[in-house]
């Protein structure tokens, strides 16, 4: 019996979609060009339900491979030449020419701010913002909830400066307004 050489090439392709749900795809984004790829799905879903809908992976994908996704630009990393205590002196240099010193600082006790292995727990930017005279607070270990407060005041303060329509509104104007909500 003579063996007979067959095709190798797969009978079908597991990753390829039919021509009418690609162009499907594609219409309903030049339809509502600012819809996203689970959205477009949602549509073909309720609009045709006899389709067999990809998965928005693939119509991410289509949308992709023919221009029609917008590429969000990466956020500006600074890069430090050092270890994070260097970075940590470079944001806080900045932050202190343009805003001035605080009286106090508060930290968690983890690196740079605190260190175990040193004495009294003190690093070299604890050290630097005592000679500074800044005061030096530290919560309690296993207590991140202690820092909550000063993040929902800047979480607060970072939404009102950043959205416009908020700061048409006299009431949110002042800083000093929002902290005394905070409190």
């Amino acid at each position: 019996m003579a063996q007979v050489e067959q095709k190798r090439t797969p009978h079908r392709y597991a990753n390829s979609l039919p021509i009418e749900v690609e162009a499907l795809i594609l219409s309903l984004k030049r339809e509502y060009p600012n819809w996203s790829a689970p959205k477009i799905r949602e549509k073909i879903i309720k609009k045709f339900p006899d389709v067999k809908v990809p998965a928005t992976s693939t119509i991410h994908a289509v949308l992709d491979r023919n221009g029609l996704v917008k590429h969000r630009k990466g956020r500006k990393r600074y890069k430090s030449q050092g270890t994070n205590e260097v970075f940590a002196f470079e944001t806080f240099t900045r932050a202190f020419e343009e805003f001035g010193l605080p009286d106090a600082i508060r930290t968690d006790n983890g690196v740079p701010f605190a260190s175990g292995a040193s004495f009294y727990n003190l690093t070299k930017l604890s050290v630097w913002w005592m000679r500074l005279g800044i005061k030096i607070e530290r919560i309690e270990p296993g207590n991140p909830q202690q820092l909550a407060r000063h993040k929902n005041i800047s979480t607060t303060i970072r939404f009102y400066t950043m959205n416009l329509k908020a700061l048409d509104n006299p009431a949110s104007r002042s800083i000093e307004k929002l902290i005394e909500k905070q409190d």
